[in-house]
């Protein structure tokens, strides 16, 4: 058994002594791993987000070139579709060129077309129609009614004038061309031809009239 010579207050104060020391030396541990641990959990929490962000930056350049590319496609689909019915057009007027009916068969086909829903194929075999033979009232007439039904009012004028030079009192042409003059505004003429359409139609019911 060791005894200590030092006095009971020496050895106290040694003991305590050593008790601080050790405190001490374990609340530098404690602090040391708390630094530790407060290091890497900031490294953990930097990645995380770098990570984070990588994803983010890649989705939003995957979302942009999708677009672009959905974008592109939809160009070129616009392209094609445009030079095919180009490409289809001019096929179509080399058929028509190529055909051997005559105006008056070409009519007989393009007049059912105007109410029928494929009005601008009637206008196509009318022109042809006309410039096979350009002296048939009956193909302008038509030609007008067709470009009526479209809205296109100056070329219906054009085309029913052309059909009163060829029969100028035939009353047809004169309600059509009421109906024209009627949406460009005029009034005056849309009158004048209203009264021509009487006149003539008058005209056409004589022979009836005085049998």
């Amino acid at each position: 058994m060791h005894l200590d010579p030092r006095h009971p207050y020496e050895r106290f104060m040694s003991r305590l002594a050593s008790g601080q020391a050790n405190g001490k030396s374990r609340m530098a541990n404690r602090f040391g791993l708390l630094g530790a641990s407060s290091h890497s959990l900031f490294a953990v929490r930097y990645l995380r987000a770098w990570l984070y962000g990588s994803v983010v930056v890649l989705i939003v350049a995957m979302l942009i070139w999708n677009a672009q590319r959905t974008q592109g496609i939809a160009t070129a689909s616009a392209d094609s579709i445009t030079g095919s019915a180009d490409t289809f057009a001019v096929a179509r007027a080399k058929a028509l060129e190529a055909s051997k009916l005559t105006s008056i068969e070409l009519l007989k086909k393009a007049a059912p077309m105007i109410d029928g829903g494929d009005r601008m194929l009637a206008i196509e075999l009318l022109l042809e129609a006309n410039r096979r033979d350009p002296t048939i009232r009956d193909v302008n007439l038509q030609l007008g009614y067709a470009y009526l039904k479209a809205g296109n009012w100056t070329e219906a004028k054009a085309a029913l004038n052309r059909a009163k030079e060829l029969d100028s009192i035939y009353p047809e042409t004169y309600q059509l061309l009421a109906v024209v003059y009627h949406q460009l505004g005029d009034s005056a003429g849309e009158q004048e031809a209203l009264a021509r359409a009487k006149q003539f139609e008058l005209v056409a019911k004589l022979p009836e009239l005085t049998r």
